[in-house]
């Protein structure tokens, strides 16, 4: 599975969880790590990185850093890309479970073919409805603005 799309490249690893078994996948914004997920009874936390480089030692560096405090069982650094040696190094030191394109490649053999187009095809018909709303306000506004203008 070739993921060539980075805006859904979040939403695509947790769909792809779900369908690898794990539970309670939640995704997150503003903290050290992307998505949790439970599997087994352990807790997990995924870091997913979208990018035509490889993963670098200060991004590996970061996750690292922020997360080794916290109570998940595993960790893991998902990307469609590859790590650099040095990032690669410090994710197994740290115990960091590394999921590269080939990894995801693997991972995603039995798993529902057109994932993809479906985590497309949720997001479309959601920037269809937001593009529907913006262009109802703009048509409200026009009226109202016409009306109080002329009369």
């Amino acid at each position: 599975m070739i993921i060539r799309d980075k805006d859904n490249f979040l939403p695509l690893i947790a769909k792809m969880l779900t369908a690898l078994n794990y539970d309670k996948v939640e995704m997150h914004t503003g903290k050290p790590y992307d998505i949790t997920a439970v599997k087994d009874d352990k807790k997990y936390c995924f870091k997913c990185q979208y990018d035509i480089d490889a993963v670098g030692t200060a991004a590996m560096k970061e996750f690292v850093d922020g997360t080794k405090d916290m109570s998940h069982d595993a960790r893991a650094f998902i990307t469609n890309s590859s790590f650099i040696s040095g990032a690669k190094k410090l994710g197994d030191e740290a115990g960091v479970l590394l999921w590269d394109r080939n990894t995801l490649d693997r991972m995603s053999i039995g798993i529902k073919e057109n994932i993809v187009e479906d985590v497309q095809e949720e997001t479309k018909s959601g920037k269809g409805l937001l593009a529907g709303i913006i262009i109802a306000v703009v048509a409200i506004a026009a009226i109202a603005a016409y009306f109080l203008i002329i009369k």
